[in-house]
């Protein structure tokens, strides 16, 4: 799941941390379900190692992905469909109402 933030500032470089520091519970129809969900946020210069990251993962590993990318105010994203390319897993745009899934994007 993708979601976009346009003209908020200046880019600083995420830290990384071989631990998931949180563990998600998504709704579905027919109650609760427990997985991870993995949030990363970057530039247009992060394009690369988001790419690789999923390109890297098997299609089944019982995570969700949340990426926020940072764009400037006229530029339009891209990144559905760059990453579609790179993974197995569906890759869609966040917005109201999209419940967050195990082994999407």
């Amino acid at each position: 799941m993708l979601a976009e933030r346009k003209g908020l500032g200046a880019y600083t470089r995420p830290s990384v941390s071989s631990k998931p520091t949180r563990r998600g519970t998504a709704k579905s129809g027919s109650g609760h379900m427990s997985f991870p969900i993995v949030g990363t946020g970057a530039s247009a210069g992060g394009l690369e190692a988001i790419s690789e990251l999923l390109a890297a993962l098997p299609s089944r590993n019982g995570m969700a992905f949340v990426i926020v990318q940072h764009l400037g105010p006229d530029h339009e994203s891209l990144l559905i469909e760059l990453l579609a390319k790179r993974t197995p897993m569906p890759v869609t745009q966040a917005g109201e109402g999209i419940v967050i899934e195990p082994e999407h994007v």
